[in-house]
Parts: structure tokens; sequence; C-alpha cells
């Protein structure tokens, strides 16, 4: 009871909202920096992150030494996927303008390589609940 009563106050849907906002700011870098992402989780508050040529537990394990947590998802769908969350991040204070610095860390602790460069040109990310086909 106490948790329905909290989802329904105003400053529950401004915290969803700047989540989901954070969540595309996160998308929008990740893409701008070539990334190759795949659908959104429900209502958009996560991103699958396909990191292509490297393992998805060795690029969550160089991610935790970096200091930012992701679950590896090894061969989803054909694909080596990492889920990123931005909740964490937004409950420390951050939002939107603070995503592209995030995109940067995380590409840069995942590194290059073979595959993941030339994955960086063909992006997809989809904001839907679905995943396609």
């Amino acid at each position: 009871a106490a948790v329905a009563h909290e989802a329904l106050r105003p400053a529950f849907s401004q915290r969803q909202q700047h989540i989901r906002e954070s969540a595309r700011a996160l998308a929008a870098a990740l893409r701008a920096a070539g990334a190759d992402l795949w659908p959104a989780a429900i209502d958009g508050h996560m991103l699958l992150l396909d990191t292509a040529g490297c393992p998805a537990v060795l690029a969550a394990d160089r991610l935790e030494a970096a200091g930012v947590l992701a679950d590896p998802l090894p061969i989803l769908h054909g694909r080596n996927l990492l889920r990123l969350g931005v909740q964490p991040a937004v409950a420390r204070g951050m939002g939107p303008e603070q995503m592209p610095a995030i995109a940067r860390l995380v590409l840069d602790a995942i590194g290059e390589f073979p595959g993941l460069a030339a994955s960086r040109s063909a992006m997809h990310f989809f904001p839907s609940k679905t995943l396609p086909p």
C-alpha cells in the first residue's frame, strides 16, 4: 500500500520521467559514438549495448573495474549484450547532461575489439517494449 501511495505522488512521476530522459540521452550519446544498441527495456529506462567482438562477461568486468555496473547477457538472440540502467546514476543526482560522459566511460572501459568498431556504424535503438524478430 505504501508503494502504491508513493507512485501516485507527482515527485514519483517526475523522477520516472527524468530516468527516461536520462536513458534517451545515454542512448543518443552511445549512438553518436557509433555503439550498437538493441531494444530498450520497458519504458525505455534501460539499454542493451551490443558488445560485438567483446564477450559480454568480459565487458561487464571491465565496466565494473571502471565503477559502472552492467549485467552481461551473453549470446542473447545471437548477440553479446550488456544491460545498462540509468536509475543508479539518477539516484545520485545525475541526469541527461551527464550521460555523454557516462557513454564515453562505458566505451573507453570496454575498449576496442575486432567487430566492435565495425558494428559502431550500424546502430540500432528501439525504444519499445518488444524485441524485433
